[in-house]
């Protein structure tokens, strides 16, 4: 079906245009799912629960996992004991990898082999059930693409944001050395009051956290033509030159967050409830759900920033100086938020990581189950060594390296903070969540003056520390160190990705002046506004919907 499918989608394009690169730059998939989920209303009408099934599913099953998966079907609807738990993350261990395989895998294949990328936004990202439902696996999908995006909702000022689920979108990005991750604002969802013509101010306030959280390239349907020339024009500068100066900088988080994925799979029982009214019905997992929410809350409410890792993603990573190094990427913290199965080989690298000098902070419990019975008693042995915390923030050593000197006197609940690495430069960026105007004190104990950028103009000044900055309201700022630090390369011969130089430099540093678009209509501008030169030429917005 799927040979079919981009035979008869992408592959006609091929047909039709002759070579694609150059011309896509890549296919945008919107909500695919396994669609067993009831979305109407209430309860579906005969009251049955679906589960994803092929013919060929109980054969792979076997040759996956060493048994017979036809004798245990029942534990796929019901049953808390261990084996009804190990069969259930299992079987959607298998459909992940099905589906990773022959959707987002076979696009991605296809896409390669024409010279051109995939991409899209997956269904309801901000829910872990809907991972394990969905998608089998839903991080292994988004790996798979190779520009990963996500649905951004516009909740009303203090209301819900969701933390966690834009960091899991641009933590993919990050395991592949994928540079660019796209964010559709929704203008719609979790609103009291919906509307398709928000206030620049208002869209700005959602844009900033969703690059604060990795998003680096923004789409939305909400139509320009209601807004003056001008005010449409300096907001997607302000886009623009986010997207500059963040695109292709890299996270310098030093603090992982387990996807707790193999926990869920076990947890999972189909429903036939709306996917709204469902969540709550295994207390087990809603109360994951609801720890991992809190702690994405808490780190960045108290200044730190955290990227996801899958098991598979830390049996790929070596250990080194009492680090973990995943790909570019070092860890000395690994946060396990409220894990109750974990495959034995990833207990073991985490204890000889913590035996390393690492940190392994354990939320709520500890796991029981491994991946198998035979490694239920050797992990129950193992997290005996571990303590267990309620709340890891105090408890976390540091969440960045000592290069970055640059300190916030500032309540971080009002001011966010994420560093990155940029031309071997520290970058910060600062977004005001609130409604007024924040001074926010800079100091730094290593360096005496810090470069200045303003989005919202394109100014860039060096300024003396110890400063006091002033940031608007829902506004942001980036700082960045005027000399390049001294860092030392993953390992021989390899290339850290913040060595790319930067398009427009000046002394290093973007240069975030407008060139003038010359398309630009008098009556009404073009809405490709904001045109920065590029290394290798010219980079634009591209298209009314897509502004950076």
């Amino acid at each position: 079906a799927m040979t079919t499918f981009v035979d008869l989608t992408h592959a006609e394009y091929a047909r039709r245009l002759g070579l694609l690169q150059g011309q896509i730059d890549f296919f945008y998939t919107n909500e695919p799912n396994l669609m067993t989920l009831w979305f109407r209303p209430g309860n579906r009408p005969g009251g049955e629960s679906f589960l994803p099934w092929d013919a060929a599913l109980p054969q792979r099953f076997r040759t996956d996992h060493g048994y017979d998966l036809l004798p245990l079907l029942p534990a796929l609807f019901a049953g808390d004991d261990d084996v009804a738990r190990l069969v259930r993350r299992h079987f959607f261990q298998t459909i992940g990898a099905i589906f990773s395989d022959n959707y987002t895998g076979r696009i991605a294949r296809w896409a390669e082999a024409h010279g051109v990328r995939s991409g899209g936004h997956l269904l309801l990202e901000e829910r872990l059930d809907m991972h394990v439902i969905g998608y089998g696996d839903l991080f292994r999908a988004l790996q798979d693409q190779h520009v990963p995006g996500c649905d951004v909702p516009m909740p009303d000022p203090g209301h819900y944001w969701n933390y966690w689920m834009p960091k899991l979108v641009s933590s993919a990005a990050q395991l592949r050395d994928r540079e660019l991750v796209t964010a559709l604002i929704d203008p719609i969802i979790d609103r009291q009051v919906p509307t398709l013509h928000p206030t620049p101010e208002e869209m700005m306030r959602v844009i900033n956290m969703a690059f604060l959280t990795g998003a680096n390239q923004v789409t939305s349907y909400i139509p320009w033509e209601p807004y003056e020339p001008a005010v449409y024009r300096s907001f997607n500068e302000q886009v623009g030159r986010l997207a500059v100066m963040l695109r292709g900088a890299s996270n310098a988080s030093t603090i992982g967050m387990y996807y707790p994925i193999e926990t869920s799979q076990s947890l999972y029982l189909p429903t036939p409830k709306n996917f709204g009214e469902s969540q709550a019905d295994c207390p087990e997992a809603y109360a994951a759900r609801q720890t991992q929410d809190r702690l994405s809350r808490r780190l960045f409410e108290n200044g730190y920033d955290f990227s996801w890792l899958d098991g598979a993603a830390i049996l790929a990573g070596r250990l080194r100086n009492g680090r973990l190094v995943v790909g570019h990427h070092e860890y000395t913290s690994i946060i396990m938020p409220q894990v109750g199965l974990l495959p034995l080989q990833v207990m073991r690298r985490l204890h000889d990581f913590q035996q390393a000098g690492g940190q392994v902070l354990w939320v709520n419990s500890r796991p029981r189950l491994g991946d198998a019975s035979e490694e239920h008693a050797e992990i129950r042995e193992l997290g005996a060594s571990f303590p267990v915390v309620l709340d890891p923030i105090n408890a976390l050593v540091c969440g960045w390296d000592g290069d970055f000197s640059l300190s916030f006197e500032v309540d971080h609940a009002q001011v966010m903070v994420t560093r990155y690495r940029r031309q071997e430069r520290c970058l910060y960026f600062m977004v005001n969540r609130t409604a007024e105007r924040l001074t926010v004190p800079l100091s730094s104990a290593t360096t005496s003056s810090i470069i200045i950028c303003d989005p919202t103009t394109g100014a860039m000044e060096a300024q003396r520390l110890p400063l006091s900055l002033e940031i608007g309201a829902y506004q942001s700022r980036l700082a960045v160190d005027p000399t390049p630090p001294p860092y030392e390369p993953a390992g021989p011969g390899e290339m850290m990705p913040w060595q790319k130089p930067l398009p427009v430099c000046v002394n290093g540093i973007p240069n975030l002046a407008r060139q003038a678009v010359a398309s630009a209509s008098s009556t009404h501008p073009n809405p490709v506004y904001s045109v920065y030169n590029a290394v290798d030429g010219n980079k634009d917005a591209g298209g009314w919907q897509h502004w950076c």
